[in-house]
């Protein structure tokens, strides 16, 4: 975990996706400091453990350090597999300062991706278990994941960076995880941006965005 001791009022803990780190998320992180929150961003090791050990081990007793110790409300902004582990981690954490939640391009009903290149080695040994976990087909896990928490706004990209597996995936789509599967119907709300997977949490907009859901609830193209 990064940062200090708290002393601002709200508090945003960042995580980011499979096969990055921290680093991925610090442009997020500095644009949300500028706006008054305090940030935290944790670290896991994405590619040696699946899901649920993930979650567990690494992203449970980070979550219950940073909920007892702040002073005020305390916000996620997640991207794609870190949606999945905040998913699993919030019903062992017991608080009442959970605030809002903002989660980049979730594969909430996982990725044609790996189902079709789960059966090369190679893919296998780099993603590692979790990523296993996020087969589309695969049910026993996603379908076993708890719902979306309270307060939860979703972003997805409609734009592919590298085109290597577009017709592999339903249009419109990231390049990694299509619109359809970031849906969930517990979403306050749910907005498609013109940006990619890898890149989504350095888009001006989409941190734009990202920060007005915070403070108010909604995105700004998004209406009760």
């Amino acid at each position: 975990m990064k940062d200090g001791k708290f002393s601002t009022s709200e508090t945003v803990v960042l995580l980011h996706g499979l096969a990055r780190t921290p680093r991925s998320m610090s442009k997020m992180a500095g644009a949300l400091r500028s706006q008054g929150f305090r940030t935290v961003l944790l670290n896991y090791p994405s590619r040696k453990h699946n899901l649920e050990t993930l979650s567990q081990k690494y992203i449970v007793p980070e979550l219950k350090e940073v909920l007892s110790a702040a002073h005020g409300p305390v916000h996620f902004v997640t991207h794609s597999m870190g949606g999945m582990l905040l998913r699993l981690a919030i019903p062992n954490v017991t608080a009442e300062n959970i605030g809002r939640i903002v989660m980049l391009a979730p594969p909430n009903h996982g990725s044609e991706i790996v189902d079709r290149m789960r059966k090369f080695k190679w893919f296998r040994s780099f993603f590692g278990p979790a990523a296993m976990d996020l087969a589309a087909t695969n049910h026993v896990v996603l379908g076993e994941l708890p719902p979306l928490p309270d307060h939860c706004g979703i972003i997805s990209g409609d734009r592919s960076a590298f085109h290597l597996f577009d017709n592999i995936l339903p249009r419109p789509h990231d390049g990694t995880v299509s619109v359809a599967s970031t849906k969930m119907d517990r979403a306050r709300a749910h907005l498609v941006l013109h940006t990619s997977h890898p890149f989504i949490m350095r888009s001006g907009k989409v941190i734009e965005e990202t920060i007005l859901f915070l403070q108010n609830g909604k995105f700004s193209d998004y209406s009760d």
